[in-house]
């Protein structure tokens, strides 16, 4: 698991701008930093996938997008790379925001993943999120991916808890 930037503070900030403001010039900084994450790590990620991490369908409604998905997006773009919708949610779940303990985020996310037709199998996957707490979604969404047939997963976010 990789991230740009420690939530606390002004990327924090930023964050929770872009994500519920839909403050253009704070998304295009967010996208502007995953990419550069990404792309400093290894160029062996200019041969993966890269898979979002599926919000909600209420959520996304009321956000108006997925904020994983429009990282995803910016990312796969710039490593000119597949951008796979490969994971849904199938059932809602809590935020985990609001969930107190690791195992309590654990339970929440657990079975609340699904694969969709868009494979990722055999493929390397760059898992994008925006904000990773105890590392629960990601590893969840880790796990059915492996289930099905991916290769490596390597989890990348703009900011960590």
């Amino acid at each position: 698991m990789h991230a740009a930037y420690d939530y606390r503070g002004s990327a924090g900030i930023v964050v929770r701008r872009a994500k519920l403001e839909h403050d253009a010039a704070a998304l295009g900084f967010l996208g502007q930093a995953i990419c550069r994450l990404v792309a400093r790590r290894d160029a062996r990620f200019r041969k993966a996938v890269v898979v979002p991490v599926p919000l909600a369908r209420s959520k996304e409604r009321q956000r108006g997008f997925n904020q994983a998905a429009w990282l995803g997006a910016r990312l796969a773009a710039r490593l000119d790379v597949p951008l796979r919708k490969a994971l849904r949610r199938c059932r809602v779940t809590e935020t985990q925001g609001s969930q107190a303990s690791k195992r309590e985020r654990r339970t929440n996310v657990a079975g609340a993943f699904d694969l969709t037709r868009a494979s990722a199998r055999g493929a390397m996957v760059v898992l994008v999120d925006d904000v990773m707490t105890s590392g629960a979604t990601l590893r969840e969404c880790a796990r059915v991916l492996a289930r099905g047939g991916c290769g490596p997963v390597h989890a990348f976010v703009v900011a960590r808890t």
